[in-house]
């Protein structure tokens, strides 16, 4: 491993629409630079296929490419997929890149109360197809490094979870 790898490079935030996923660019011990991935494309209504394909395309290898470049990544999408989620960690892995998933997990009823833009009532009522959560599959993580429920803590817990997994494991200090 080389110096470039010996601190946690990739951060993956996933959940439904809404869950509001946050990120806080941690300060690391060497110096790096924190990239933070979000591409809303990517998180509008799409096919399966068309999931499939950007978050393989566009969150792994781009995210891959950073890390590989002493870049701290971190993503938030909604990444519905478990095998999508499967194939970011096993390339980070398999490279030498560590991989932190954190699930930012919120009951359906509580993202649909919080969307600004009507989309899950949009869905509803048939005139988005294929949302996620709603008319398309969501796949909770099977065991995220970090779980998050933000309808029971504050942005403020959120963050004390995830900064203390990060130290406790030497992500940080």
């Amino acid at each position: 491993m080389d110096a470039g790898h010996y601190l946690c490079d990739f951060i993956y935030f996933c959940s439904l629409a809404e869950a509001k996923r946050t990120a806080n660019p941690y300060e690391r011990r060497r110096n790096s630079q924190v990239l933070f991935l979000h591409c809303p494309p990517v998180n509008q209504p799409l096919s399966t296929e068309k999931v499939t394909e950007a978050i393989q395309q566009i969150i792994v290898w781009v995210s891959k490419l950073f890390a590989d470049s002493a870049c701290v990544v971190v993503t938030a999408f909604i990444s519905p997929y478990l095998v999508d989620r499967a194939l970011a960690r096993d390339l980070h892995v398999k490279s030498g890149i560590p991989f932190v998933e954190v699930f930012v997990d919120a009951p359906l009823h509580v993202v649909e109360a919080r969307d600004p833009k009507g989309l899950y009532k949009k869905a509803r009522t048939g005139e988005i197809k294929d949302f996620t959560g709603v008319s398309a599959p969501y796949e909770a993580p099977e065991d995220p490094e970090i779980h998050i429920k933000t309808d029971e803590m504050d942005i403020i817990e959120s963050v004390r979870i995830i900064t203390e997994y990060l130290l406790a494991n030497n992500y940080i200090s």
